[in-house]
């Protein structure tokens, strides 16, 4: 059987979000989507900064909660996601 990343997935989720090419970078941002397959920097998604700025980040650099945490967490009120968004799962 195989199963693949983008079937596995549910989206959106909320992540942290480290960049290794900046010193000390860390940052929550809402993952809306898959962006792209790149050969060069592999799997990566489409991500919502607190500030709303849109871009894609590769998909090793975000770390989410894994399921076992029963508490129900939402995103931030700084994330502007459109509702329509959500009820579609980008």
């Amino acid at each position: 059987m195989q199963v693949y990343f983008t079937d596995a997935m549910t989206f959106p989720f909320e992540a942290g979000w480290r960049n290794p090419n900046e010193a000390g970078h860390a940052e929550l941002v809402g993952v809306l989507g898959m962006a792209d397959v790149d050969d060069r920097r592999g799997v990566l998604l489409n991500v919502q900064r607190a500030n709303g700025k849109a871009r894609r980040v590769e998909a090793d650099q975000l770390w989410a909660k894994g399921k076992r945490n029963t508490e129900r967490r939402t995103f931030p009120s700084a994330f502007s996601i459109p509702h329509s968004t959500l009820a579609r799962g980008a």
